[in-house]
């Protein structure tokens, strides 16, 4: 068979011959080659510039190409010569529609229906743009009319699928997903968009089945890496995270999601500075999304980078003034003395995580049961080899079982952990929820009679407050892990003392506060210090000279290093004894203190040991210089236990206050101050004056041995008449009111 012949340059077309070349080109086009037929379209063009035809098919073959814009001018054109061709609308609304110009594509796909009421491709189109602009219900109407036409069309179902999955209707979404796989197994946004209802309904482990097919089909496909992450994250395969993360960002580096996830997850490996690499290069994609800035200086805190700290710090609480979310408000209380300032970033991101849910029903609860223990629910991700396990572990055990019965609820599965394992031997019922949703971990709680949740993570790392906002007990209350208010309308208690919050500060907390005596700090005193005889040469500090402590490494800020240099200036011979949390903070502290004049030799670090010699070790130090504002909570119980004296200075917020109330517990007011100016002084005074120092151990000594602050047993008893007074309360019929345990059973 010959090839149509072409005409020769110069050759004029008529209107007849035009059509008749034009169809050629339709049979290039059809038959794949596209060079061929664009050629014939061009010509045809050149000769008819208004040729419907061809205009219209050259968009087509524009918009295959991948040139989207080339199509709309040119299918644009061709519907100006003639309006009455259903496709080319169809046609036009395509490209509009892949390019985000969605209210033109819907006006066009309209157009295209009012000419062929029962186009397919003009109601499958319609009903993606629809569902684009947010009309779901529309959408979904469009999409099952589409279905009349090809039921067995997996695109769709898979498309009813979302609509559905939008509008809460998840056994349809479910039924529509399952209808498309079935169809073509390989189908990848049915596998993703289950993959995402699924993790919605708390069903992880189908939805990682789910992003593990869709990345079967597409390895690159950057939501199904994300997404997958987030959900290996949860379930601690952090590594796995890591890796699918770093892939995610290699196929979409300019994507912000990416980045910012990698940085969460580098934070469970422990990488900080590959850590501030991820979140910078967020940061540079945009900087205004929500907490990424106080992320950045976070990490810079920790890894004691200051270069523009100061300046940056202050661009960050001028955005929280102004009603923005720029940081995590447990980022925050490490960052700023600024109670009112942390209740409102609180009170931002509880709205913002628990947005969709209602207010807990007074109904959706078991009655009071009379004359039984009290059920008391701890719930933490931090029942293991961590310092909340480690202050509370013996008081789950010597609670009174008259008065209460004991349940923890674990958001971490670690069983070969010895702390975990010693926190399962001391409660009445162990409950690992770490697989479970939100939702069934609230559903489990109310099934048991939980008559008391404690949540002991606040904002912490790895926190679940939607458990809490569900509803997991009729009374519930913050304590211990987190030094802040949770700023959440579900959180009805707060438990503290006075030193911690003063009954004027109580304005910055959205809970009411359950007052103890002494202090709020639970302690176990069954912990054992060794024997040992550290010898000055063997920790790399020298024979002689004043040794000042801090364990903090991660929590020094600029203001407080420069402090401590000024002492060194100040106690010739005096060493700064600090722990070496990683390479990169200790190489920058040694540089800093050398711009401030002080041999880097003078800065000593060590690293973690076992608990006990930890303790022995301590003894060789002279005096544990606090940080501000996030002042030392477990580590100064651990320098007081070791008989070690610590210096704190005292502000307003919550977390700056937690030595103080220990100091003031421990009848050593001497170690408070309020200012960096007394802190200095104090700290060179007692440098100076050894006897005094002395005496001042010797107190320490004394109290800690005798008085209430490691006192486990008097501080159950104590925490449990808390208890009581506020499920008092709920058995009386009243509000949750501030209670003070020392005094009266009365509000205060």
């Amino acid at each position: 068979m010959t090839q149509p012949t072409t005409p020769t340059s110069g050759a004029r077309l008529t209107t007849e011959s035009a059509n008749a070349r034009f169809m050629q080109g339709i049979a290039y086009h059809r038959g794949g080659l596209f060079d061929r037929a664009q050629g014939v379209y061009d010509e045809v063009l050149t000769a008819l510039p208004l040729h419907f035809g061809a205009l219209h098919f050259s968009g087509v073959l524009a918009f295959q190409q991948g040139q989207a814009q080339r199509a709309v001018e040119l299918i644009s054109k061709a519907v100006g010569v003639f309006d009455g061709d259903g496709s080319a609308f169809c046609n036009l609304a395509n490209a509009q529609r892949s390019l985000g110009l969605l209210p033109q594509a819907l006006d066009n796909y309209t157009r295209a229906l009012v000419l062929l009421p029962d186009h397919f491709s003009s109601i499958y189109g319609r009903g993606c743009v629809l569902f684009g602009l947010g009309k779901v219900g529309d959408a979904l109407t469009d999409f099952k009319r589409a279905l009349t036409l090809q039921p067995q069309n997996a695109d769709v179902l898979s498309n009813a699928g979302n609509c559905q999955a939008a509008l809460g209707q998840t056994d349809a979404a479910m039924a529509s997903y399952a209808q498309a796989i079935a169809l073509n197994p390989d189908h990848l946004d049915a596998h993703y968009n289950r993959g995402l209802l699924l993790g919605g309904m708390g069903e992880f482990m189908a939805a990682l089945s789910d992003y593990d097919r869709a990345l079967a089909v597409q390895p690159n496909h950057y939501d199904a890496l994300v997404n997958r992450a987030n959900i290996l994250l949860a379930f601690h395969r952090s590594a796995e995270a890591v890796t699918g993360l770093r892939q995610a960002t290699v196929a979409d580096p300019s994507r912000f999601e990416g980045w910012y996830n990698l940085a969460n997850a580098l934070a469970e490996t422990g990488d900080t500075v590959e850590q501030l690499r991820a979140c910078l290069a967020a940061q540079a994609i945009d900087p205004t999304v929500d907490f990424v800035a106080g992320s950045v200086l976070n990490l810079q805190m920790k890894l004691c980078e200051w270069s523009t700290f100061d300046a940056d710090l202050q661009r960050l609480l001028a955005d929280v003034t102004a009603g923005r979310l720029p940081v995590q408000p447990f980022a925050l209380l490490a960052l700023a003395d600024a109670p009112a300032l942390q209740l409102r970033t609180a009170r931002q991101l509880s709205a913002k995580l628990t947005k969709s849910i209602a207010a807990r029903p007074a109904d959706l609860f078991q009655p009071p049961r009379p004359g039984l223990p009290l059920r008391i629910g701890y719930f933490s991700s931090d029942f293991c080899n961590h310092a909340v396990a480690s202050q509370l572990s013996q008081l789950l055990l010597v609670h009174d079982r008259q008065v209460v019965e004991v349940f923890a609820f674990s958001f971490t599965a670690k069983p070969e952990d010895p702390m975990q394992q010693r926190i399962a031997r001391s409660v009445d019922h162990f409950h690992d929820v770490s697989l479970m949703s939100d939702r069934e971990v609230a559903a489990l709680a109310r099934s048991l009679a939980i008559d008391i949740a404690v949540d002991l993570n606040g904002y912490t790392n790895k926190a679940r407050p939607t458990i809490f906002a569900l509803g997991c007990a009729p009374v519930q209350a913050a304590y211990l892990g987190y030094a802040g208010t949770t700023g959440a309308p579900y959180i009805d208690y707060l438990i503290a003392d006075r030193v911690l919050i003063p009954e004027e500060k109580r304005q910055h907390y959205s809970e009411h506060v359950v007052y103890l005596p002494d202090s709020f700090m639970v302690n176990d005193n069954t912990r054992v210090r060794s024997d040992r005889q550290f010898t000055r040469a063997e920790l790399g500090l020298p024979e002689q000279g004043f040794v000042f402590r801090c364990y903090n490494s991660a929590r020094i800020l600029p203001e407080v290093f420069n402090c401590w240099m000024r002492l060194l200036q100040q106690v010739p011979g005096s060493v700064l004894w600090l722990l070496d949390e990683n390479a990169t903070a200790t190489a920058n502290l040694r540089r800093e203190a050398q711009q401030r004049g002080i041999d880097p030799a003078r800065l000593v670090f060590s690293g973690r040991i076992e608990m006990s010699e930890h303790f022995a070790r301590n003894r060789i130090a002279d005096l544990f210089l606090d940080t501000f504002p996030y002042t030392a909570h477990s580590t100064a119980c651990d320098a007081l236990w070791s008989g070690l004296p610590v210096l704190t200075r005292m502000g307003e917020s919550f977390a700056s206050r937690v030595a103080g109330s220990l100091l003031s517990a421990m009848g050593l007011p001497e170690l408070i101050t309020h200012s960096v100016a007394e802190y200095e002084a104090r700290a060179l005074h007692l440098a100076q004056h050894p006897h005094e120092l002395a005496a001042l151990r010797e107190r320490l000594i004394a109290s800690r041995d005798s008085g209430p602050l490691f006192n486990t047993e008097t501080f159950a008893r104590r925490i449990e008449a808390a208890y009581t007074l506020m499920h008092r309360r709920r058995v009386d019929g009243l509000p949750p009111a501030h209670l003070d345990v020392s005094t009266t059973d009365t509000p205060t």
